[in-house]
């Protein structure tokens, strides 16, 4: 998969994850023997307060993501966007995306805060992984001004999603999973729960 329209990832995404939609924390319950979580910081400290610490959530963020998606190879990035309507909402933070958006699929998720439903809407680019490429996006991500991000590699059956404080990673199965944890195991957090 080279290059990916969003009506074709769409249908990809629903024959790999079935009815679960392209949100972090929703895959990590659904597929936790895929899952692996890894913190930016030292201690699982959420936010860098120094130019070094930034340096090092960026600097963990490239070093994961090129080993689960691969340096060079093609990746989809699906952004979100939300609104109380059905509408599209372009996401936020969506100047920090190389590449241009196109709109994917809108659903509902119900919200935390009250019983009205909240429209999510994933939009898709499609681009290559780089080091250093995506790190405007990355500190985004990491400074909490944008959410649900997720970098795909279709063909590894790879998910990549940063959140502030580190990463969840979904592999193609427990041994990509596994070997990730070894190779990163100092980045790991020390809870049972993987959290």
């Amino acid at each position: 998969m080279t290059t990916v329209e969003a009506d074709k990832f769409h249908s990809w995404w629903q024959t790999e994850f079935g009815v679960c939609p392209p949100v972090g924390y929703r895959l990590r319950t659904a597929f936790p023997h895929r899952w692996v979580r890894f913190h930016s910081l030292p201690d699982g400290k959420r936010y860098a307060e120094t130019p070094e610490e930034a340096a090092e959530v960026l600097r963990r963020h490239n070093v994961v993501a090129g080993a689960l998606l691969g340096d060079g190879e093609p990746i989809v990035i699906v952004c979100t966007g939300y609104s109380d309507r059905e509408e599209p909402v372009l996401p936020e933070g969506h100047r920090a995306v190389p590449g241009w958006l196109q709109l994917a699929h809108t659903v509902v998720i119900p919200s935390y805060d009250d019983d009205l439903p909240g429209y999510w809407h994933f939009w898709t680019a499609s681009t290559r992984w780089w080091p250093g490429r995506f790190d405007e996006l990355l500190m985004g991500v990491a400074r909490d001004e944008i959410r649900n991000i997720l970098l795909v590699q279709p063909d590894r059956r790879a998910v990549y999603h940063p959140y502030d404080g580190g990463a969840d990673v979904i592999g193609a199965d427990i041994f990509v999973c596994d070997s990730l944890r070894r190779d990163f195991r100092n980045w790991l957090s020390a809870h049972p729960s993987g959290l």
